[in-house]
């Protein structure tokens, strides 16, 4: 009875985002509270199909979104001492 009802959260949570970065975030989520990847994807496609590429449309990310996303997932530059040439 609790994981029907975590996976009707989940669901709530992946039905409802409106960008890319969004469903991103939905997609983590509902992996931690327990659905697979399988079925998150065939949620996922049954939301785009309802909603008739609506969804599927606002999911891709803009230029914008893009940079946000890399500036999030970007690495502090390492120096490496045994590289003298200079």
């Amino acid at each position: 009875m609790v994981s029907c009802m975590v996976h009707k959260i989940a669901k709530l949570i992946l039905e409802h985002t409106d960008s890319f970065l969004e469903r991103a975030k939905a997609i983590d989520v509902a992996l931690s509270l327990g659905m697979t990847l399988d079925e998150i994807q065939e949620y996922l496609d049954w939301i785009d199909s309802v909603h008739g590429g609506k969804a599927n449309q606002s999911s891709k990310p803009s230029s914008e979104q893009v940079q946000q996303e890399n500036n999030t997932l970007s690495f502090p530059e390492t120096t490496s001492e045994g590289d003298e040439s200079g």
